[in-house]
């Protein structure tokens, strides 16, 4: 399941819910947070792309649940936008637990 496709299940499970002032940025840098701090003991050259993929799912589910009204931002995001500000985040925030 890809990012898309989580937030648009986050969001229609939110409908009713008003957006707040809250950007994207924001909530990237608290996924990206959330996302350094679940990697403290992990050691990226050893994980798979399903390890990553699951770390970097529960840093938006993190997000999701903690800022529920704000979710639908990520929908209203290209994949390209999420991808150009998610990993520089991570890149600054912990370098030595990146991908890239």
């Amino acid at each position: 399941m890809n990012r898309r496709m989580i937030a648009g299940l986050i969001a229609i499970s939110l409908t009713g819910t008003t957006q707040s002032a809250l950007g994207s940025e924001f909530l990237l840098g608290k996924a990206a947070d959330f996302y350094c701090g679940s990697m403290k003991d992990m050691k990226p050259r050893e994980m798979s792309t399903y390890d990553r993929g699951l770390h970097e799912g529960m840093a938006i589910g993190f997000v999701a649940g903690q800022y529920p009204e704000q979710v639908g931002v990520f929908e209203k995001m290209s994949e390209k936008e999420f991808n150009n500000t998610f990993y520089p985040l991570i890149k600054k925030k912990c370098p030595g637990k990146s991908f890239e």
